[in-house]
């Protein structure tokens, strides 16, 4: 057996015994609220979920890094875990064993092939926070004659190696044990670590956390409630980051903090900026945890912390807000339809019938509210709810998106007790829902559809000539599931369908003479161009009802 395999083997174990005797295995099924049918909505003793929730932070520091990152992750599940586990699992941000300076020192050296006190005036040996995957520290750099205070934050060596050994393992875990219990039913578990597992790797490359620091800054640069630290690039690497110091109050720490801030007026900057971030550049933070947002003295707020980032496209932005509209108007149809136009829902007739009804249950429970009594965590949880029982799988950009919310729901309530992030957030989404459905954005997107109508009557006269040259060969073919209980009818079907068959072969006909009559070079007095038009219009009709009532005749027999 080779190193790699012993050392593979006795880390399995380690994981495995910590998580028996912690419980949780039992534990986590237990405390899954989702899935009603199969957990038969049970409630939960407040104690007894405070104990799950330290067994699993103790247990996670224990496991060290890729766990302490797996906690912070289920700390962003509140559609999942309770409120007392969460508590519990948030205690997990930024609060990890610091390593020694001199593993620090290792590690720079080996990024710049320098030493720290060679290029930083100063240097604070004690981190300023530690992190499952780096730790920061206040330093002093010189840049052109001035000095600049700085964070460098700089990864724990060796750490790459020991989180991808964990990932493995987690991915056998889940093979092994995790797949033969319920949970397999409830959650994509595979693809829950594949995603766990992306933003892990994204995480260890600070030079993909630079870009998406320059990328962010790009869109927010007039964003004057909103600041974001000034990268310092010549410093910066695969392992280590160079940034501008943000002296602030850590929201997580507010409350301990003697500083007279507006709670409210941060609320309301916080969500001023993230609206923005959603609708307006489709490019937000997507990490919006108490420890990564600073309040500094005058009220602004400032962000840290670009190793997460979402992405929302035109579309996905577009169809989003067909959903807010749809909630607002109660309309269901709204909302089925952003959910076809991202992709998830076959237009089959029995889904969106199915679809609909389920959804209009959940729109008329929220309707009956107000919107300071509005809670986007439980709106988007019963949606996705609702997407899951319909086998649709939820795409990575609409879960970061959902995920993202909640959170910053999660952080909108610590600042305001009894805030709704819907009251804030409403009249800002709804200056942009202007502007989503302006006069110009639904002209840029109508155009391709009339392009698309215009390549089908292009097309029509072609299609309709094969069509009809195929029905008189007999290339075209009817397959019909029969029933012994209508035998006795059979000659009495096949004559019918003989007779629609002729007589939509002869419609075809008439209408495909009609269309390339109208746009054939053949230039007549009284034919004028909007003649042409109404002919090859008619025509078409003809062959769509037509053919809807063959269709329909078809599914009848």
């Amino acid at each position: 057996m080779t190193n790699n395999r012993i050392e593979y083997q006795k880390r399995k174990l380690e994981i495995v015994k910590a998580f028996i005797k912690a419980g949780i295995f039992k534990a986590v099924r237990e405390s899954i609220s989702v899935e009603k049918d199969i957990l038969k909505d049970r409630k939960f003793n407040s104690e007894s979920e405070k104990r799950l929730g330290r067994k699993l932070k103790q247990t996670f520091e224990n496991l060290g890094p890729t766990f302490v990152k797996l906690g912070q992750m289920m700390s962003t599940r509140r559609d999942i875990f309770s409120k007392e586990v969460i508590e519990e699992l948030e205690k997990l941000q930024d609060d990890v064993d610091p390593v020694s300076f001199y593993e620090i020192k290792e590690v720079f050296y080996e990024e710049f092939q320098k030493d720290i006190y060679d290029v930083f005036e100063a240097f604070n040996p004690k981190p300023i926070a530690s992190g499952s995957i780096a730790q920061a520290h206040d330093a002093i750099l010189k840049v052109d004659g001035k000095n600049f205070k700085v964070c460098v934050k700089v990864q724990r060596k060796n750490i790459k190696e020991k989180i991808s050994l964990d990932i493995k393992i987690l991915e056998d875990l889940i093979d092994r044990v995790f797949m033969k219990t319920p949970l397999a039913g409830i959650f994509d578990l595979k693809n829950m670590l594949r995603e766990f597992k992306n933003n892990l790797y994204f995480e260890m490359d600070f030079n993909i956390e630079a870009k998406n620091l320059i990328k962010f800054s790009r869109y927010n640069k007039r964003d004057k409630y909103i600041h974001f630290p000034k990268l310092y690039e010549k410093y910066t690497s695969t392992k280590v980051m160079t940034m501008e110091y943000i002296d602030g109050v850590s929201i997580k720490n507010l409350d301990d903090d003697p500083g007279d801030f507006d709670k409210r007026n941060l609320a309301n900057r916080l969500v001023y900026s993230y609206v923005n971030q959603f609708f307006r550049d489709g490019y937000f933070h997507a990490d919006p945890h108490p420890g990564n947002i600073m309040v500094l003295d005058d009220d602004h707020l400032a962000l840290i912390d670009f190793g997460i980032m979402g992405k929302l496209s035109n579309n996905y932005r577009y169809q989003i807000m067909k959903i807010f509209m749809g909630i607002s108007y109660d309309q269901t149809r709204l909302i089925t339809d952003a959910v076809i136009g991202m992709g998830l829902l076959r237009a089959s007739r029995t889904n969106v019938k199915e679809f609909e009804m389920n959804l209009q249950h959940i729109l008329d429970k929220y309707l009956e509210l107000s919107l300071h009594e509005m809670k986007l965590t439980d709106m988007i949880t019963e949606f996705f709810d609702l997407l899951r029982a319909h086998k649709i799988k939820i795409p990575s950009t609409l879960f970061n998106f959902g995920k993202t919310v909640i959170v910053l729901e999660g952080v909108v309530e610590r600042l305001v007790e009894n805030q709704s992030l819907v009251e804030l957030a409403y009249p800002i989404a709804k200056k942009i829902n202007h502007r989503f459905f302006s006069k110009d954005t639904l002209k840029a997107r109508a155009i391709p559809k009339i392009y698309d109508f215009y390549s089908v009557i292009k097309e029509l006269p072609e299609f309709t000539i094969s069509t009809m040259r195929q029905v008189s060969d007999g290339g075209i073919s009817i397959k019909i599931k029969q029933d012994f209980n209508y035998l006795k009818e059979r000659k009495k079907i096949e004559d019918r369908r003989n007779l629609v068959i002729i007589f939509l072969a002869l419609a075809i006909l008439f209408s495909s003479a009609l269309i390339a009559f109208a746009i054939s070079g053949i230039e007549i007095a009284f034919v004028k161009k909007f003649l042409k038009f109404i002919l090859i219009l008619v025509g078409a009709i003809i062959v769509i009802l037509l053919s809807i009532i063959f269709y329909k005749f078809i599914r009848k027999e």
